[in-house]
């Protein structure tokens, strides 16, 4: 019985090293070797860009200017209406934040928090980058967070107080007003009018579109807010103001 069992055990594992050799390595598609091909050169590529349109305007070519400047400028109102070259300067901003978010982060934020110890490098650069991206107009929570992650719990829970406050102010009082604005006011200020050739795309189905996607938002929002307080009973309670959706946070960069 044991030299049947000894030779079952030998033949099964020829068998599976037979297998392990006949089975073929899965290969990562083109789509996914060129999205890892472009985040892993996020900074170079998109600053190539950059600099080609850059020296190009500088050597005079007109192309250049549609990633630079903003077109069709009305001479009577000095307003701008919209074209299809808008297509040029959005892209070139979009190339442009992709290099300043990923040069940051590589050259600033990540070497900060390696020297700190901060074992969650990506989630500590990425509040950091938002702190500066939002630097002139929406930064408390941000900043609450990564001196969250650098160890300043006090100064965090001071933060948090006056984060929830502008939070409060900003997005349920605010914007309310906006919703208000949109549903009762919006007419007053743009005429009902359907004609793309000339710029006109507001009806009353493209505000009701609006209206919809705003209260939407809204009660997003309003669950963001359940959230905060219960971070705020936490800080109540004498525990520290730690994001409740960042339990699982268990990355180590």
């Amino acid at each position: 019985m044991s030299m049947k069992k000894s030779t079952n055990g030998t033949q099964q594992d020829k068998l599976r090293e037979k297998h392990a050799k006949s089975a073929k390595p899965t290969r990562k598609s083109t789509l996914s070797k060129a999205g890892e091909f472009l985040i892993k050169h996020q900074i170079e590529l998109p600053l190539a860009v950059i600099s080609t349109i850059g020296m190009a305007y500088l050597c005079g070519v007109q192309q250049a200017e549609k990633f630079l400047f903003i077109k069709y400028r009305d001479p009577e109102t000095g307003l701008y209406a919209k074209g299809k070259d808008d297509i040029y300067f959005v892209s070139f901003w979009v190339i442009m934040f992709t290099f300043l978010r990923a040069a940051v982060m590589e050259h600033l934020l990540i070497p900060i928090a390696k020297k700190e110890g901060i074992k969650t490098t990506i989630r500590f650069a990425e509040q950091g980058w938002l702190f500066i991206y939002y630097s002139t107009s929406w930064t408390l929570g941000m900043l609450a967070k990564t001196l969250k992650y650098l160890g300043y719990n006090r100064v965090c829970d001071v933060l948090f107080v006056f984060f929830m406050i502008s939070w409060i102010i900003t997005r349920h009082v605010l914007y309310g007003f906006v919703i208000y604005s949109t549903w009762a006011e919006s007419h007053q200020y743009l005429t009902y009018n359907w004609l793309p050739e000339k710029g006109f795309y507001f009806t009353q189905n493209s505000q009701r579109f609006f209206l919809s996607m705003f209260l939407s938002l809204q009660a997003l929002i309003n669950f963001w807010l359940y959230l905060i307080f219960r971070i705020a009973f936490r800080v109540i309670r004498g525990e520290s103001a730690k994001d409740v959706r960042s339990d699982g946070e268990t990355d180590e960069e």
